[in-house]
């Protein structure tokens, strides 16, 4: 369809499958369209700031979509499936199992990275060559590149992370995005979240950001520590400022004695 020609019925026909009376109550697909609005009424309004399009944008919530759309108002976000945490050592050697020989499969390679990182997949997937720091072992995130806006990041790398960063073939050049398909692409989200399944785990990728916080509070971990490994960095007044400094010292000693814990089973 050309911008201009899309209307608010039109939007609505995207958004009542996952809203609609029948699954009114699964908060996963409720969530699924409160994204999908977003993402529409960016695009649409970028094709009005360009002048594809005259109208006003019909994916706008307040006054248009509202009174049609209300399931999208209050929205119970179910956590991400996830592993025990007493599970990741035998995980983790599932997953460099199926690996061999040694990097055949860069998706795991990002897999394991993003574990040992405690990152977010797309931050795995995306990481460039320009944000790590291998002589002093930090992967610093720009601002507003990943989900934090406020600040750059500095994220600890154990020895394992490291290692697996000099197996990429990347490595050589040292330039631009750090994990890609052996013919050279992208790899992508769902390809890397359905490798649990796949190795007889009930798990996502974003899961085990789960499983690293359940690991620490059963350890009695810091919650301020645990949760900027997290980089829950903008929660709350208390964390924003113990974020100045991203505790990254005691960060470093949690995340080295997690790769000693997650490897433990190899």
């Amino acid at each position: 369809m050309h911008f201009e020609d899309i209307t608010k019925q039109d939007i609505e026909k995207i958004l009542n499958p996952l809203i609609g009376a029948g699954l009114s109550k699964n908060s996963t697909k409720k969530e699924t369209g409160s994204r999908v609005r977003n993402y529409v009424e960016a695009i649409i309004q970028r094709a009005i700031s360009d002048g594809l399009r005259d109208k006003a944008n019909p994916a706008i919530w307040k006054n248009n979509l509202e009174p049609s759309c209300k399931h999208l108002k209050k929205i119970e976000v179910q956590n991400q499936r996830s592993i025990n945490w007493e599970e990741l050592p035998i995980f983790i050697k599932a997953l460099n199992e199926r690996n061999k020989p040694s990097g055949a499969r860069p998706d795991l390679d990002c897999m394991l990275f993003m574990i040992l990182t405690v990152s977010r997949p797309q931050e795995a997937r995306l990481a460039d060559w320009n944000e790590i720091d291998l002589e002093k072992k930090v992967w610093r995130q720009p601002k507003g590149k990943y989900k934090s806006k406020k600040l750059d990041w500095d994220i600890p790398l154990c020895q394992t992370a490291i290692t697996i960063l000099k197996a990429q073939p990347s490595y050589k050049r040292q330039e631009g995005r750090i994990f890609s398909t052996l013919g050279g692409g992208e790899l992508y989200s769902a390809a890397l979240s359905s490798i649990p399944d796949a190795l007889g785990f009930n798990s996502v990728a974003h899961g085990f950001r789960t499983t690293f916080k359940s690991y620490c509070m059963e350890k009695g971990v810091n919650d301020e520590v645990s949760e900027l490994s997290l980089k829950h960095a903008e929660t709350t007044s208390t964390r924003a400022a113990y974020a100045r400094n991203q505790l990254i010292k005691p960060r470093t000693k949690l995340i080295k004695d997690y790769e000693r814990f997650a490897l433990g089973a190899m």
